[in-house]
């Protein structure tokens, strides 16, 4: 499978839900059986597919060895959707510009 990231001023969607639709559902898997196959808890599958934790590098190594979901591609939405995530919350973080005197 050959991907490509394209940016947009758009909110990802986490890369649980690219596994969901990439593996879950065109290859009719379920999650213990994914999670059987990739040598992982349920609860860690589980927990990514909804979007509840964040996407490993273990994991995506696994995700690329067993169904050639590149770690690469996968990689940089975790990272794109963990940026727009915290962009959202920026002013929460209370941090002033600092001025070299």
């Amino acid at each position: 499978m050959e991907y490509k990231i394209t940016r947009m001023n758009m909110k990802p969607a986490h890369p649980g839900m690219f596994v969901q639709t990439e593996v879950m559902e065109d290859m009719g898997l379920t999650i213990p059986q994914i999670a059987e196959i990739l040598g992982v808890p349920q609860t860690e599958i589980s927990d990514f597919v909804k979007g509840e934790s964040r996407l490993s590098p273990d994991l995506a190594l696994r995700l690329e060895k067993a169904f050639d979901l590149k770690m690469d591609l996968l990689l940089p939405i975790q990272a794109w959707y963990d940026a727009v995530q915290m962009r959202d919350r920026a002013d929460e973080v209370k941090v002033e510009r600092y001025q070299q005197v």
